[in-house]
């Protein structure tokens, strides 16, 4: 009868392992992929984008030990489930820029073209993978574009809304969007759009904890109003908006009931952190430039702007550069 019972319950353990990895399996948190996600974990290794060496892929441990090249490919928006590594490859081909939406095992072998030659802001959950199909305009920046979604096969591509969109993020099942009506939400399928909130400011969206966080503004906006690159949250249905801090801040990350962001100071820049309702405001590090926040294995890891790469643990001690 013991027996049986251990049987049992091995059985149910591994039947609810299988329905987590199969249906709602995440390839990379939605702060790191509102900074790029040029690093993602999985198990016991970090994959990341080695600014240094082309933007190429790598892999290395947790102590940055055993770095190990997978491709050439220019990484961004790394994903990682299972087995296999999610990601866009920017590069030129002949007089076009591509972005294409790519994928290898973790051994960094079987590596297949998805998508379109042009993806963005890209997020796996389950077996399909959501991105934005953004366009390029004349000068080089990015305008806003469509929300779509493909099978982790290549196949299947749907469009899922007719609303060009400014940005997005995907948590609790739904799809949290900014479009010209304000921020909006719909099934992962694309159906039951709805507005939350009208004209509704934000950047960085990102949902951790039943609350959306976001920042306010442009940075290029100058001169700034007064909640101009603040941090703010609100509850999935739109109400209840919080600020967080008055720091004006660029590349937020919410990871582990953290919120961790860029302050823009008026000599220097600093990475900084706030709890989620704002409290326990601390300074990690000061006086240099920085971007790309991306949070995995309890450090933070951030870009210099010139290539390199650079990780702390989560309270800012322990600095190391990772290439």
């Amino acid at each position: 009868m013991k027996k049986a019972i251990a049987l049992l319950l091995a059985g149910l353990l591994a039947l609810s392992l299988a329905a987590c990895r199969g249906g709602s399996a995440q390839g990379n948190t939605a702060g790191n992929l509102a900074n790029f996600a040029f690093v993602a974990i999985e198990g016991n290794r970090i994959y990341y984008s080695n600014g240094i060496d082309s933007g190429k892929l790598y892999s290395m441990n947790p102590d940055g030990s055993d770095k190990q090249k997978l491709n050439d490919d220019n990484a961004r928006y790394i994903n990682v489930v299972g087995d296999r590594l999610y990601y866009t490859d920017c590069h030129i081909d002949g007089n076009k820029n591509l972005n294409q939406l790519c994928s290898i095992k973790t051994d960094g072998t079987d590596r297949q073209v998805l998508g379109p030659d042009w993806c963005f802001s890209v997020t796996v959950v389950g077996d399909r993978i959501y991105y934005t199909d953004f366009t390029m305009d004349p000068l080089g920046y990015t305008s806003a574009g469509y929300i779509y979604s493909i099978k982790t096969d290549g196949t299947d591509q749907k469009k899922l809304c007719d609303d060009v969109i400014g940005g997005y993020t995907v948590g609790g099942g739904q799809i949290y969007y900014i479009d010209a009506s304000g921020l909006c939400s719909m099934n992962l399928d694309g159906s039951h759009q709805k507005t939350l909130s009208a004209d509704f400011p934000g950047r960085y969206i990102q949902v951790m904890d039943n609350r959306i966080f976001y920042t306010t503004g442009s940075a290029s906006a100058f001169p700034y109003a007064d909640d101009d690159l603040k941090i703010f949250s609100i509850k999935l249905d739109g109400s209840d908006r919080q600020k967080l801090t008055d720091d004006r801040c660029d590349y937020i990350n919410a990871a582990g009931g953290r919120v961790y962001y860029i302050a823009l100071n008026p000599s220097n820049m600093s990475i900084c952190s706030v709890k989620t309702d704002g409290g326990d405001p601390r300074t990690l590090i000061s006086g240099d430039y920085y971007q790309n926040i991306n949070v995995a294995g309890g450090r933070v890891y951030y870009g210099d702007g010139k290539g390199g790469l650079y990780s702390m643990n989560i309270d800012g001690s322990d600095r190391q550069i990772v290439n």
